[in-house]
């Protein structure tokens, strides 16, 4: 019956995902001994990892209810949100942070960049630019942060060649990622250089098959060379993934293939439709 035994056992369990034992042993602990916020914490972790934000959000709630909001709960409970796709509910938890410091320091930029993605993600873009630039004169060669504040700039066609700069030192620090990757396909590709841009997506969308915006990008890199099938099968991909509670506007993608691009476009999507076994197509 020791709560530190019964935090143990939990540990244990989640590390080998055995999520709902795991679960047994952390609510077993209850609010009169130390280890009870530790415990809360951890349900919040496995809540996270089967997705189920509300859940994870609910028991870091307790842990308030419990013992107060210090920056930790703050920081976890913003992050919660943030997943969730709650960015304007995320952004006083952050700022409660920001609020108390006196004087930033390196590991403070993950608090601004964070505020500075739900910002953006609000259309609150003087804002977010404000944090994402803070939380790189704090840390200049944090990767995640290079590839926001530099995708950004691109997506909106604002400081192109700083915006170049950027994801190429993002790229630089993590060749391998794919959403950096994507980032770089996507800024070339604004820039009118097609052919690299093709290139960077392809590999992007081998990295990581099922982002919907990383598809969108290289169907409209497709559709600008004239490979309008397959356009049209890395939109159907994208709008399929998005539907899976991604965050990208369907109806826009929609738009492409129904609207804007082309009056055949409904033949297209049935001779991509006929397609099996996610083969590559060629018009």
């Amino acid at each position: 019956d020791a709560p530190m035994m019964k935090l143990l056992m939990g540990d244990i369990l989640a590390d080998i995902e055995q999520y709902q034992e795991a679960a047994s042993y952390f609510l077993s602990i209850k609010n009169d001994n130390d280890f009870f916020v530790l415990s809360r914490f951890e349900l919040a972790r496995i809540s996270e990892k089967l997705n189920n934000i509300k859940e994870a959000i609910a028991y870091m709630q307790e842990v308030v209810s419990m013992n107060g909001q210090d920056d930790i709960v703050s920081m976890k409970i913003g992050d919660l949100l943030r997943y969730d796709s709650r960015f304007e509910e995320a952004i006083p938890y952050y700022t409660a942070i920001i609020d108390k410091i006196d004087e930033a320091e390196r590991d403070d930029w993950a608090v601004y960049y964070s505020r500075g993605i739900c910002y953006e993600q609000s259309d609150q873009w003087e804002l977010a630019e404000k944090d994402l630039q803070k939380a790189l004169e704090l840390n200049p060669s944090q990767p995640f942060a290079l590839n926001y504040l530099g995708y950004s700039w691109a997506d909106k066609g604002l400081n192109i060649d700083e915006a170049l700069e950027l994801i190429t030192k993002a790229l630089t620090i993590r060749p391998n990622d794919g959403y950096i990757i994507d980032s770089m396909g996507w800024v070339l590709y604004r820039t009118g250089r097609i052919s690299e841009a093709l290139d960077y997506l392809e590999k992007a969308v081998m990295l990581v098959p099922d982002d919907p915006t990383i598809n969108d990008h290289l169907g409209d890199v497709y559709w600008s060379v004239g490979r309008k099938v397959e356009a049209i099968y890395q939109w159907e991909r994208a709008i399929r993934y998005a539907e899976n509670g991604d965050d990208i506007n369907i109806s826009t993608i929609e738009d492409k293939i129904l609207n804007d691009y082309t009056p055949s476009a409904h033949k297209l999507i049935e001779q991509a439709s006929e397609k099996k076994n996610g083969d590559i197509l060629h018009e």
